[in-house]
């Protein structure tokens, strides 16, 4: 009589203890998929960068968690970073080290004269050639 009651009590705290476990794995499932939801609605930054090797300038979409380099989507190499425009000598470049506190310069002429590329310039007619 005592063992089936110790049995019964046995029966009993390992059904508590299923339980409890398949509530905290169900809890535990509903966090992750409430946080991956939060991720993915994360806001999105739009900033004009420029390719490293090909030049490609383009508008990238990003979240703020992405960093620099991007993927050119041109050349497909990972070498885009924020634009500049340089008002001295009207070149664009990348800013390959966003991090650096120091003033941004133009790689061309040096002058520190620069601007943030907020939109895309315009495209350039291409033009036909008589042969």
């Amino acid at each position: 009589m005592v063992k089936e009651q110790e049995e019964r009590k046995l029966s009993r705290y390992t059904g508590l203890a299923l339980a409890l476990i398949i509530a905290m794995i169900g809890i535990s499932g509903y966090s992750i998929y409430r946080i991956v939801r939060v991720i993915r609605q994360a806001p999105k930054f739009a900033d004009i960068v420029i390719c490293d090797d090909c030049e490609h300038m383009f508008e990238k979409e990003h979240t703020a968690d992405e960093k620099s380099p991007y993927e050119c989507e041109k050349c497909g190499r990972r070498k885009a970073y924020k634009a500049f425009y340089c008002v001295t000598c009207g070149r664009h470049f990348p800013n390959l080290d966003p991090h650096s506190k120091e003033k941004i310069e133009c790689p061309y002429c040096w002058s520190t004269n620069v601007e943030e590329q907020l939109y895309l310039p315009p495209k350039k007619p291409e033009t036909e050639t008589d042969e």
